[in-house]
């Protein structure tokens, strides 16, 4: 296999990255979901949100396949470069 060939895969993997975490983004993350909704309860002694880190956490995943996906297209579009 050639150097297109390495650069055709690697950016096909790192388009698919992309779609993945974009359709997550778009369907996945629902604002309205228990995870980001508090009850509006004050427990004794415990005073905790835990609806601003459950976002987070979920936005941080989605971040990462994105850095992934572009880093990858970027190493394609690199390899294609040296290539020609």
């Amino acid at each position: 296999m050639g150097m297109g060939w390495w650069a055709l895969l690697l950016g096909v993997v790192g388009a698919a990255f992309n779609l993945v975490a974009a359709v997550w983004l778009v369907m996945g993350s629902n604002p309205e979901s228990e995870r980001y909704t508090d009850d509006g309860e004050l427990y004794p002694g415990r005073q905790v949100s835990r609806v601003v880190p459950n976002l987070v956490r979920d936005q941080r995943k989605i971040a990462a396949l994105v850095v992934i996906g572009s880093t990858l297209l970027l190493a394609a579009a690199g390899l294609a470069f040296a290539s020609n």
